[in-house]
């Protein structure tokens, strides 16, 4: 089965490779096809999702799955959530989305946040499958670990006090991550 992966980010890419690995799956990737990246202009995890896969859908005719995450600070009022890539402005740039956090955060005692992701997996003309994983944890400062990717360094998940998404080694991440939770209820869902 061929599924191609609407993201361009290679650490969702190696996430999900490793969490499928026992399923007989030829994943190819956004990156790998020179697709272009529809607007995601959902209001939720869930539908930006949706955008994507159908987005990859549409130009490839293969069977596509695609995820929106992002971390949400409860004293921010759930920013920067949806928008959490587009904090990190057009280049990516984590290191400033963590510290604009991190500077936003400076007049409140509660840094407690969560990680959200919600999955849409389209394949012909059969209705999208959803899946969805949070876990719970605060915000930390000084980043810290060089495993992961985007705000991993800041966030410590309840799970494993004093170390970070970026100091768990992927299968520790994997096991706990709202990623993985919601692969784990899409592969339940559709693939048992």
């Amino acid at each position: 089965m061929k599924v191609v992966l609407a993201t361009h980010n290679k650490g969702k890419i190696k996430e999900f490779q490793n969490a499928f690995q026992e399923f007989d799956i030829d994943f190819l990737s956004a990156s790998d096809l020179d697709l272009q990246a529809p607007e995601e202009n959902g209001q939720t995890f869930e539908e930006n999702a949706y955008i994507k896969a159908f987005s990859v859908y549409e130009q490839t005719g293969l069977a596509s799955l695609a995820d929106d995450s992002g971390l949400s600070v409860n004293a921010l009022n759930g920013d920067p959530g949806v928008y959490s890539a587009r904090w990190a402005g057009p280049q990516g740039d984590f290191s400033s989305a963590m510290q604009r956090i991190v500077n936003e955060l400076q007049p409140y005692d509660d840094w407690t946040a969560s990680f959200q992701c919600s999955l849409a997996f389209v394949q012909g003309d059969t209705a999208p499958l959803f899946a969805y994983g949070e876990v719970k944890g605060k915000i930390v400062w000084p980043p810290a670990g060089s495993n992961g990717f985007g705000y991993d360094p800041i966030f410590e998940p309840d799970a494993y006090p004093n170390k970070t998404f970026a100091e768990l080694d992927i299968q520790q991440k994997q096991s706990i991550s709202h990623r993985g939770q919601a692969i784990a209820n899409l592969i339940h869902k559709y693939f048992t």
